[in-house]
């Protein structure tokens, strides 16, 4: 069983759309707002370590964490699941162990979500269904794309080495990240995918650039997942590994769609490794 999580809003649910909208029969998929007050959210703030501000530093919507100790030598830039917010995951990681990097959270657009028969949420892109065979929304992962790049440029006329910035995500999240981070021009330090997948799989191998191809990524992913099968995951992860990525699949037992402190801990080992090395 997965544990609960002072942050565990970032679990996902399946729910009837019916308790949002009394005329929608559709199922929606969606997660819960955090409950966490915004000043609270950030575990590290009480030792001074970062300090927020309200945006994906670029303008856009989002918080950000900023080293309060000189300027940032790395950075995360962390994209949430359909229907939550960067706001709702900046207390995701502790701030007092990263205390040299920028951690960014954007928040995705509002859009409507066929899935969910319309209704309108923060997402990514759009979603069709649930399974492998569905149809993608191509220009919803290309404005993610374009988004989080801009992030990512950023960051590195800000000083920070692109070696040094880590991409990472859950579900949605983490769907778009392999979107970016395989077909980057810029050698990032790697890839974080919590309960994610490979979009638009047919593209490649003609879409994996070498810089993409070169870097590491880590994939965590629960058996127990009813949102984004294990299976699913799990065949995202075959094929990267067939184009010679340094792919790293884990398996998390009894994990429903969400994260466990095992699994946390895992991805901030996998970020240390790159910012340390």
């Amino acid at each position: 069983m997965s544990l609960p999580l002072p942050w565990s809003a970032r679990r996902a649910i399946c729910l009837s759309v019916s308790s949002i909208l009394a005329t929608a029969k559709s199922t929606a998929f969606a997660y819960p707002t955090s409950t966490f007050p915004a000043d609270t959210r950030t575990r590290g703030l009480a030792a001074m370590t970062h300090r927020a501000s309200r945006n994906d530093n670029v303008g856009g919507a989002g918080i950000t964490l900023n080293p309060v100790g000189g300027p940032a030598q790395s950075s995360i830039i962390w994209m949430h699941g359909l229907g939550d917010s960067g706001e709702g995951w900046a207390g995701a990681f502790d701030p007092k162990v990263f205390p040299t990097t920028r951690m960014i959270f954007p928040t995705a657009p509002t859009r409507p979500i066929t899935l969910n028969g319309g209704f309108p949420m923060p997402g990514w892109f759009d979603i069709n269904g649930l399974d492998e065979s569905s149809p993608e929304d191509r220009a919803g992962f290309e404005e993610a794309k374009q988004r989080i790049a801009r992030i990512v440029q950023g960051e590195v006329e800000a000083g920070v080495p692109a070696d040094k910035i880590v991409l990472g995500g859950f579900s949605q999240g983490g769907a778009v990240t392999l979107h970016l981070a395989l077909r980057s021009e810029v050698r990032l330090g790697g890839a974080v995918i919590l309960s994610g997948w490979l979009p638009l799989k047919a593209d490649y191998p003609a879409a994996l650039t070498e810089v993409g191809k070169a870097m590491p990524y880590f994939h965590g992913h629960g058996d127990a997942d009813g949102i984004v099968r294990h299976q699913w995951g799990q065949h995202s992860a075959e094929k990267l590994k067939e184009l010679g990525l340094n792919y790293t699949f884990k398996t998390y037992r009894g994990l429903d769609h969400g994260a466990t402190p095992e699994e946390m801990k895992d991805a901030v080992a996998f970020m240390k490794e790159i910012f340390n090395k």
